[in-house]
């Protein structure tokens, strides 16, 4: 029985996460788009936010539109980034001509300000990184 009581506790604990995170991004003037997802447009990408209440967790997409071109070596450039960063993924998605990086966030507790928007910046840095790299042009 304790044990269920523990549990109890941390999924109420996790809601308040969940809740303070929300409150943090409306204050920020992010967009509200849906229940529990937020969007902006930061550092020049659109930067979409979805917040999962049952695993107390944040994912924050920096999305580009992106011509896809020589998409082989666009693909291995893909590779190489995802080689070389130690947080986060760099995504293409060719049907609609995007790139995407996306970073998944465990929230134990509830952020700050500017604990967010430090987040943001290693995130910006990572995306601007990868788009660069993925619109210079090589030879095949």
């Amino acid at each position: 029985m304790e044990n269920a009581d523990c549990c109890r506790d941390e999924r109420g604990s996790q809601a308040e996460v969940i809740r303070l995170t929300e409150q943090l991004l409306i204050r920020q003037s992010f967009e509200h788009e849906a229940e529990h997802v937020f969007s902006t447009w930061y550092s020049g990408m659109y930067v979409q936010i979805d917040l999962i209440p049952e695993e107390s967790q944040m994912v924050i997409s920096f999305t580009s539109a992106m011509k896809l071109s020589g998409i082989q070596r666009q693909y291995r450039q893909l590779n190489t980034l995802n080689r070389e960063c130690s947080f986060g993924a760099h995504l293409m998605d060719p049907t609609v001509g995007c790139y995407t990086f996306r970073v998944s966030v465990w929230l134990s507790r509830h952020i700050t300000s500017k604990q967010l928007y430090i987040l943001l910046d290693q995130c910006s840095g990572q995306a601007q990184k990868g788009v660069i790299r993925l619109r210079k042009k090589l030879p095949d």
